[in-house]
């Protein structure tokens, strides 16, 4: 979906305050993660109900001074067990606004370590009243299947680069080795399946018609892709592999 798309289907959400207790957004795109979410968040809060970003409720959330949101990470570093406990305890705080609703954002929930993920676990299995989480991810494969299956997903598509199957078979014929990474750092933010299209496509078209050396490491990427959860090293290694015959 678009991004446009999706924010529009959770203010209607909003707006018939049927929101849900969890939502994983995704996308290989952070701005659009976090602008999609700072959206939600004044269509909430905005005073007249518009976003309209003056009023002083919008600016409390432009300016990350709404008590009643919460947000924890930075898309980059990992996030600590601590720092999911402080989230918790701030979560059970009551009477922090105007009225008994919270949100919390964390960026990316994929940055979560084992202990983290197990802490923020027991917040979506029995989530505080009046509590929305917003989980944002830049690979839902990353992400444990048991908080997955607790939240409802959104795929925003990343507008200014729209995969098309046939990406990496123009880039392996052109023999344009600076694309080819670019292409490769954009599969590994993609879901499984949409990458194992783009490899099978390549491998089709360009690889067992002019590549046919490098063929058994497209059909051994393809099939640990499938099978296994953290993709970025075979994506990584596959390239490398394409690298060295271009």
């Amino acid at each position: 979906m678009l991004k446009n798309e999706v924010v529009t289907k959770l203010k209607n959400d909003i707006e018939s305050n049927t929101l849900s207790h969890a939502y994983i957004l995704e996308s290989p795109n952070q701005l659009f993660l976090e602008e999609a979410t700072t959206d939600l968040l004044l269509a909430y809060f905005c005073e007249t109900k518009i976003a309209c970003r003056t009023c002083r409720q919008c600016l409390n959330v432009i300016n990350n001074t709404n008590l009643q949101i919460i947000n924890i990470g930075d898309a980059t570093e990992r996030i600590k067990k601590q720092e999911v406990l402080d989230l918790i305890a701030k979560l059970n705080i009551t009477n922090l606004g105007e009225d008994d609703k919270k949100f919390y954002v964390i960026k990316n929930i994929e940055q979560l370590g084992p202990e983290a993920s197990n802490a923020i676990l027991k917040t979506l299995e029995e989530p505080p009243k009046g509590v929305t989480a917003f989980l944002l991810s830049n690979n839902r494969d990353e992400i444990l299947p048991t908080i997955k299956s607790r939240c409802i997903l959104f795929y925003i598509d990343d507008e200014s680069f729209a995969l098309e199957n046939n990406i990496l078979a123009d880039v392996i014929q052109s023999g344009n080795k600076d694309e080819l990474f670019l292409v490769g750092a954009k599969l590994r933010h993609l879901p499984k399946n949409e990458v194992v299209s783009i490899l099978q496509d390549a491998l089709k078209k360009v690889v067992l018609q002019e590549k046919v050396e490098i063929a058994d490491k497209f059909y051994d990427a393809i099939y640990n892709i499938k099978k296994m959860t953290n993709t970025n090293l075979i994506i990584e290694n596959l390239m490398i592999e394409i690298y060295e015959v271009l």
